[in-house]
């Protein structure tokens, strides 16, 4: 075919022949620089659906084993009440069938059940029993720690700790119309207190960093479902199942009669009428600024 042009010389063959050598060249540079973008595109909407897809299981998982064992939120240690603390319990206790507490005594529990606007259909409280040295020696060591207390004798403290429970079972007594409290007193140490309702659980972890020097140690708030919350919980329903020889029911058919038989086998002494009503009276002398504080919550 390219002889057919009997007036083609060579150099005008070759001339041609280079001429689309130099066009095929060019067609193919830029035939490589747009598909090279082309696919860097591709390449780069596939990894970025991929990276949202592994993003979107990361902070599944993340979320999962935050429910499961981060707390949902963190109370500061403080030297007085904290707004910030009550509100939220108070919250959760309105809306709760369950209060169960554990702590070294009750003094605040009765306090929240007579200004809870429903109250719970079922109260559990573990506390130290009063009749323990050993136990009440422990506690009075680390309160010791506390900056307000730390040149107290420990006699002075053990004393006031145990005078402290006797008055928070009185106080508990007599919120019993309202909804029937049981109560067990145990002889082991106490590393933190818990108030447990429906939706979640208050730990507060007494020997935390900045805790043992006062005396509202930090504490955390654990969903329900969570690691935290499951394990409290079952806690202080195997306590109760455990020891039902120790455990006492406070409720509205108790007059004050049965009160003092309880004290009186509890302590080793004759519990009078006269006692009941100056722990009443020192409890409401005691539990008055917490209430005021309390209140507007």
């Amino acid at each position: 075919m390219i002889y057919q042009d009997k007036n083609l010389t060579r150099e005008e063959l070759l001339a041609a022949i280079g001429l689309n050598l130099l066009a095929s060249i060019v067609f193919a540079v830029v035939f490589v620089l747009l598909s090279e973008r082309v696919r860097e595109r591709n390449l780069r909407d596939s990894l970025s659906d991929q990276f949202a897809v592994l993003s979107a299981g990361l902070r599944a998982d993340l979320m999962s084993t935050a429910t499961t064992y981060l707390p949902s939120k963190v109370y500061q240690p403080t030297s007085t009440f904290a707004d910030s603390f009550n509100r939220d319990v108070t919250e959760s206790l309105a809306a709760t069938r369950l209060y169960a507490f554990r702590g070294t005594s009750a003094k605040y529990v009765p306090a929240r059940i007579k200004l809870c606007r429903q109250h719970p259909q079922q109260v559990r409280v573990v506390t130290l029993d009063p009749s323990s040295e050993r136990a009440l020696r422990r506690r009075a060591g680390d309160r010791n720690i506390q900056e307000s207390l730390r040149n107290r004798p420990i006699a002075d403290l053990i004393s006031d700790i145990r005078d402290e429970i006797y008055m928070s079972l009185v106080a508990l007594f007599d919120v019993r119309d309202a909804c029937p409290i049981e109560i067990l007193l145990v002889d082991e140490p106490l590393i933190t207190r818990i108030e447990m309702f429906d939706d979640s659980v208050f730990v507060s972890w007494y020997h935390g960093p900045n805790s043992s020097a006062l005396p509202f140690p930090e504490t955390l708030r654990f969903p329900v479902g969570s690691f935290i919350y499951e394990v409290e919980r079952l806690g202080i329903f195997r306590k109760f199942e455990l020891a039902p020889t120790n455990a006492r029911r406070f409720d509205a058919t108790q007059t004050d009669a049965d009160l003092c038989a309880y004290l009186t086998h509890l302590s080793g002494s004759t519990v009078t009428q006269a006692q009941l009503l100056d722990w009443r009276r020192r409890y409401q002398v005691f539990i008055r600024p917490f209430e005021q504080r309390l209140q507007p919550l």
